[in-house]
């Protein structure tokens, strides 16, 4: 596989070659891949927690379904990163 990197994460990596950190582009690459896998996986295992955890309040006698407050976590998030 070819990938083309853009030019600020190019240099990053080269320095963490040049420095000694990994042994190669594709040393520090493949890290890297490995890293983003983790913290989906790590996403994904929060999410389904949370879901659980939702639909058991609605079993419980809660009003809102998993993905309505998914949705309103997610625009609290989006309201906090605006600075509202």
């Amino acid at each position: 596989m070819k990938i083309e990197l853009n030019t600020d994460v190019e240099a990053r990596v080269r320095e963490l070659v040049n420095s000694g950190q990994f042994p190669s582009i594709e040393a520090a690459v493949n890290y890297g891949a490995s890293l983003l896998h983790e913290q989906l996986a790590e996403r994904d295992r929060k999410l389904a927690d949370l879901r659980a955890t939702l639909s058991a309040s609605i079993a419980e006698g809660g009003n809102h379904s998993a993905d309505e407050a998914l949705a309103y976590l997610a625009e609290r998030r989006a309201s906090r990163r605006q600075g509202k």
